[in-house]
């Protein structure tokens, strides 16, 4: 239980938009900035009321860019014993997802 929290507070303090820069910067990571890049500028295109599906969401990368509207993580929670799974929304595999897609107007696969 104690290394959950001290997972969550690395991941927190990992995402913030302090420390990002720094580890995601243009010439330090350029993949990843430009991925995150990306994923900002679409988060910003959607709508406060459309939902959002994030599939393989993994730690939640992305989820403080899509604040605004209703975000869904999806994952199938299967990796190394420190990653961090506890706030996935729904645990399945990909293929069998138990929502109606259709009802989840914008839908992003970031790898």
């Amino acid at each position: 239980m104690k290394q959950n929290k001290i997972r969550k507070l690395i991941l927190k303090i990992r995402d913030s938009r302090l420390v990002q820069p720094i580890f995601y910067s243009k010439f330090i990571d350029y993949h990843q900035w430009s991925l995150l890049s990306f994923v900002s500028s679409e988060a910003s295109k959607i709508k406060p009321n459309k939902s959002v599906l994030d599939a393989g969401a993994g730690e939640l990368k992305y989820k403080k860019y899509f604040n605004h509207c209703k975000y869904v993580s999806q994952d199938l929670c299967i990796g190394d014993e420190q990653w961090y799974f506890n706030d996935i929304d729904i645990k399945s595999s990909i293929y069998d997802i138990p929502v109606k897609i259709a009802a989840l107007i914008t839908f992003y696969v970031l790898k």
